[in-house]
Parts: structure tokens; sequence; C-alpha cells
């Protein structure tokens, strides 16, 4: 199982290590064990431009998510 984690914003200080411990606990109880889990954490900006981006929506959002096994 793979957890990536991308910190972009400097706001709120995220500690990684409890983060992607958390993430795979929820990919365990998931019964995932060749999942993947990839998490980007942004600013608001960031966030408003991705979800303009992917949903036509101004404004940001609180969550974005994108199963990897559609489509």
């Amino acid at each position: 199982m793979e957890v990536l984690i991308s910190n972009q914003q400097s706001r709120i200080a995220i500690p990684s290590g409890k983060l992607e411990k958390t993430a795979r606990d929820i990919l365990n109880v998931l019964a995932c064990p060749d999942g993947e889990l990839s998490l980007l954490l942004v600013d608001d900006e960031a966030m408003a431009g991705l979800n303009r981006q992917y949903r036509g929506r101004s404004g940001p959002t609180n969550v974005l998510a994108f199963a990897m096994n559609e489509g």
C-alpha cells in the first residue's frame, strides 16, 4: 500500500507521520492492501483553482476526491 502526501500550504502545521499512519489504517480497514492514497494539502487559493478546474465552481471547497479505478 502506498500513501503519498504533499503539503503545499503553510497555514496549519500538519503532522505528516500521524496523517500517513491514519491513511494506512483507513486502507487496512477498507481491505485495500494494494491501494494507493494520494493527499494534496493546499491553501484556499489553490483549492479554489482546483475546484474551478475540475468542478467548474468558484471558490474553495473542503475536499476534492478522485477515484483512480474509474474511467
